[in-house]
């Protein structure tokens, strides 16, 4: 690594469709001139769509904010239910 920093970042559905992840990356750049193709990402466990159910407000916003949100939601009930995020 050019710069030996670490940056941690927790985020539940709202952080991670807000950019938590983003603006952890900006700070680092910001703080220790880090380059982003530089940095290595780790992600640790966390809960599994199959387990987070989740309103259709939050499937918009998910629509909104992420790219690959279709990849991310899962209507394992139905088009009809609410989707696991």
């Amino acid at each position: 690594p050019i710069h030996h920093a670490l940056g941690v970042c927790h985020a539940g559905w709202r952080g991670t469709v807000n950019g938590a992840a983003t603006a952890t990356l900006w700070a680092m750049e910001a703080a220790y001139d880090t380059e982003p193709a530089q940095v290595q990402v780790g992600i640790g466990p966390s809960i599994g769509p199959q387990s987070y159910e989740v309103g259709p407000e939050v499937a918009a916003l998910a629509a909104l904010h992420l790219p690959d949100a279709a990849a991310a939601l899962d209507y394992a009930n139905g088009a009809d239910a609410n989707p696991f995020f």
